[in-house]
């Protein structure tokens, strides 16, 4: 919901005539940590999915109005974290762990997702 916030005050803000803006530190902190984030959701996510028997039948039982529910709670945790981080970790600190959190990341998709099934 926060990531499209922008996009939309960008979208009206370019209708209005506004000129555009350099980014400042803290919308690159913020845009680092968000890169980082992601990563790790994700990481945890397919981590879940692959070896917890619990996730997997949580997933499998839940209701609709349940999923959306959890993926609410998840998302706002993960926003309050993404504002804490860029509160208290450096843009260069974010990008680097990004990269490694990314190439983690496509580590386990190729060993996890991909590997077994060839």
């Amino acid at each position: 919901m926060e990531a499209m916030s922008w996009f939309y005050a960008f979208i009206i803000r370019l209708a209005m005539g506004e000129r555009w803006r350099k980014a400042t530190p803290s919308d690159n902190r913020l845009g680092a940590g968000l890169f980082f984030l992601i990563a790790v959701y994700f990481g945890i996510g397919l981590l879940a999915t692959h070896f917890s028997r619990s996730f997997s039948t949580f997933m499998q039982k839940v209701s609709p109005i349940g999923l959306w529910l959890s993926a609410v709670a998840v998302l706002s945790v993960m926003v309050f974290v993404l504002f804490f981080w860029a509160r208290h970790v450096t843009t260069r600190i974010s990008a680097v762990l990004a990269v490694i959190a990314w190439a983690i990341l496509l580590g386990l998709v190729f060993y996890l997702e991909w590997l077994p099934n060839i």
